[in-house]
């Protein structure tokens, strides 16, 4: 094995959103991940733009933010290293909510949903996996979403969906 997978696998097992891949498994899901490079400033998305891909941050920090009306953005987060975004792109391909940027150089890694297809057909249980995760990430946002307002920031409801950001 080379040493570039093997890092890549150590990493990717640190992943929440890949916590259920069995480990025998990783080397399939490797061969579906593309590695991009962002230099500081480049947008990873934008804000409006079709989403086809769930984004891994590997290493560096990227902002999200949105446009409001009056033209100001609205800061919504920074990324770092572990965190994920876009995992929505994987289930339809609709316009993305936010702007992400790179705030210096960004290592990630995309999932696309075509990938996603892939597995469904040949690897269904690491599909299965992935998609299992998604869904018990999507049902604890649905539960934040019908919460009153006071308990959306609560400590517990962000500790119980770590290191994502819901965009499209």
């Amino acid at each position: 094995m080379s040493p570039e997978f093997l890092k890549t696998r150590r990493f990717l097992q640190q992943v929440w959103f890949f916590d259920r891949v069995p480990r025998r498994e990783f080397g399939q899901l490797y061969h579906c991940l593309v590695r991009r490079r962002y230099e500081a400033g480049e947008h990873l998305v934008e804000e409006g733009q079709v989403g086809y891909a769930l984004f891994i941050i590997e290493s560096g920090c990227a902002e999200v933010y949105r446009q409001l009306g009056d033209g100001q953005l609205d800061r919504l987060a920074v990324l770092s290293a572990g965190d994920c975004f876009g995992e929505m792109a994987l289930l339809h391909e609709q316009p993305r909510s936010a702007t992400v940027t790179a705030i210096e150089p960004t290592y990630a890694y995309l999932l696309y949903k075509t990938k996603l297809e892939e597995l469904v057909d040949h690897s269904p249980h690491i599909a299965a996996a992935i998609l299992m995760r998604l869904s018990h990430h999507l049902a604890i946002r649905l539960e934040q979403t019908l919460r009153p307002k006071s308990e959306l920031y609560s400590n517990t409801a962000l500790e119980e969906s770590p290191h994502v950001i819901g965009l499209r």
